[in-house]
C-alpha cells in the first residue's frame, strides 16, 4: 500500500512575506494548481491524506480523481476557518465503512478552541480494518511547556480519542508542525506508533528553511 501526506498551501493563507524564497509566480494558485494535480496524479497513492484544502479545491480534485478509480472525504476547520483535510482512497482496493471528525478542544487560557481537526475514516484493506486520521495540528512556540502548547494538547487528545476506535491497525498522516525532537511528536511514539520517515526524513520548506514537519504513522502491526 502506498500512502500520502501532504499539505498543498491553501491559497488563503498565502502571505509573500512569509515565503521570501519563493517567487509570486510560483505563489501563483492557477499554476500552483496544476503542478498539484500532475504530481498527486505521478504519485498514485492508494490512500492520499491533504492538508489546508479549501472547499472549491477539493471539488475540483474530487472531479479529476473520481474517475480514476478515487473516492474522497472533506472536512472543513470549525469556526469559520476556510481549509480543512481530505483523504482520498482507491475505491478498487479500498473499501470505505464510515468516518468522523474529532474538532480538538484545545483552547488555550487566552482563547477558544483553534477549529483544527482530524478528519478518521475506517476503510477495509486486505481483510483488514484500518483507521485512517488525517490531521493538520497546530502550530505553537516550540519552546512552551507541554501542557501550555496548543499542538501537544491536540496530539494527547488525539492518542486517547484512538485508544477507543474499533479498528485493527492504525495509519495517521498530517502536518504536525512540530519537529521530531520535540514532546509533541513523542508523544506518537511513546503511544506506540511507528514513524515512517525515522531514517528518512522529507523535511519541507518553510520560513526558517528546510525543517521536517509532516509525518505518517503507524501501528505495530503494519509493517
Amino acid at each position: 500500500m502506498k500512502v500520502v501526506t501532504y499539505n498543498i498551501l491553501a491559497d488563503c493563507h498565502i502571505k509573500p512575506e512569509w515565503y521570501p524564497r519563493v517567487s509570486q509566480e510560483n505563489l501563483d494558485w492557477e499554476k500552483r494548481r496544476l503542478r498539484l494535480v500532475k504530481q498527486i496524479l505521478n504519485m498514485q497513492a492508494d490512500i492520499l491524506c491533504l492538508q489546508e484544502v479549501e472547499g472549491q479545491v477539493f471539488n475540483e480534485f474530487y472531479q479529476i480523481l473520481k474517475p480514476l478509480g478515487y473516492e474522497g472525504i472533506y472536512s472543513r476547520k470549525s469556526f469559520g476557518r476556510m481549509d480543512g483535510c481530505a483523504t482520498f482512497f482507491n475505491e478498487r482496493t479500498i473499501r470505505f465503512n464510515g468516518g468522523k471528525v474529532i474538532i480538538y478542544n484545545d483552547q488555550g487560557p487566552n482563547g477558544g478552541p483553534s477549529g483544527h481537526i482530524a478528519l478518521i475514516l475506517h476503510l477495509e484493506w486486505n481483510g483488514k480494518t484500518l483507521g485512517v486520521v488525517n490531521t493538520h495540528i497546530r502550530w505553537n512556540q516550540p519552546e512552551k511547556p507541554p501542557e501550555e502548547h496548543r499542538g501537544y494538547r491536540q496530539v494527547k487528545e488525539l492518542v486517547e480519542h484512538l485508544k477507543d476506535e474499533k479498528v485493527e491497525e492504525w495509519i495517521i498522516c498530517g502536518d504536525f508542525n512540530a519537529q521530531d525532537t520535540t514532546p509533541v511528536i513523542q508523544l506518537m511514539g511513546d503511544a506506540g506508533f511507528v514513524d515512517v520517515g525515522k531514517k528518512n526524513h522529507q523535511p519541507t520548506m518553510n520560513k526558517g528553511g528546510l525543517v521536517r514537519i509532516d509525518y505518517i504513522f503507524h501501528s505495530t502491526g503494519l509493517q
